[in-house]
């Protein structure tokens, strides 16, 4: 009876993730210009510069202090700019695979320390966004919504610490490093970090 609820609940992510590609695509392909943002054209040029050559050291293209994002977009857009021509569309795929990323792992999280029903609503609220969001989503700018990513897996990380039963020191070492990167990509994931090691201080001074 478990394995055959799994199974259900499997097929029916696997449809969400088609939802989930068709319309960001869809968006992409009709309406490129309601999700773009003039600071894309920074990490595009940090693409080509890559691919044409890179005139100054690389770790001088970041765009801000704060933002070692910026170099990661512009990194992670380089092969789609040698498949496709550095074009918008073959830009904005970072993010797009980074939104993607992010649904596929919050499935996963919730599914593993709550419950299906948590996993499918939650990608169905990720999927059927506000424009506001939708537009960030496809947005290539190596910060806010990039940063989902880390912090769900942040929070995948700490959560198999406190609750799992097995490799709980590899998720904290783990845990650690993908916080290290995480902050160097953006700090606003400072916030998910702190929240995670105030409740574990919590939990340890009740305990």
């Amino acid at each position: 009876m478990l394995k055959q609820k799994d199974f259900h609940s499997g097929k029916l992510f696997f449809l969400l993730i088609l939802f989930f590609t068709f319309l960001r695509l869809a968006t992409l392909l009709t309406a490129v210009e309601s999700v773009s943002d003039l600071e894309e054209l920074y990490r595009g040029t940090i693409a080509k510069e890559l691919i044409d050559g890179l005139k100054a050291p690389f770790w001088d293209y970041q765009a801000d202090d704060y933002s070692g994002g910026s170099l990661v977009v512009g990194f992670l857009a380089a092969p789609f700019f040698r498949l496709m021509g550095p074009s918008l569309f073959a830009l904005k795929l970072v993010p797009f695979f980074f939104s993607f990323g992010t649904l596929v792992l919050l499935y996963f999280f919730l599914k593993r320390h709550f419950n299906d029903s948590s996993a499918i609503l939650s990608c169905c609220l990720f999927i059927l966004s506000p424009p506001a969001f939708t537009q960030i989503s496809l947005t290539a700018m190596g910060s806010h919504a990039e940063s989902l990513l880390f912090s769900v897996g942040i929070l995948f990380c700490f959560y198999e610490f406190l609750y799992g039963n097995k490799h709980r020191t590899f998720f904290l070492v783990f845990f650690g490093f993908i916080s290290g990167i995480a902050f160097s990509f953006t700090y606003i994931v400072s916030i998910t970090i702190l929240s995670c090691l105030a409740s574990w201080f919590f939990f340890a001074w009740r305990s």
